[in-house]
């Protein structure tokens, strides 16, 4: 699962997006446009693994404007 946080300036509104059984994401302007008037954007890459046999770190890639972000690895 992916989920999108944006945090105004003043840290008291936010705007919570998620993408549901997201194995690959691409997201452009137009559908990060919702963002905009929010000064900090945080991505939360998560797994779900309800039967709990997923027993090692699950590694993702996030590249933003064709930057490879840190973590993941």
């Amino acid at each position: 699962m992916v989920r999108l946080v944006g945090i105004d300036a003043k840290g008291k509104n936010v705007l919570v997006r998620s993408f549901d059984n997201a194995t690959s994401l691409n997201l452009g302007a137009a559908d990060l446009k919702a963002f905009a008037a929010y000064k900090t954007l945080i991505a939360v890459v998560s797994v779900d693994d309800l039967t709990g046999a997923q027993k090692a770190y699950v590694p993702y890639a996030l590249t933003v404007n064709g930057q490879l972000q840190p973590g993941g690895a």
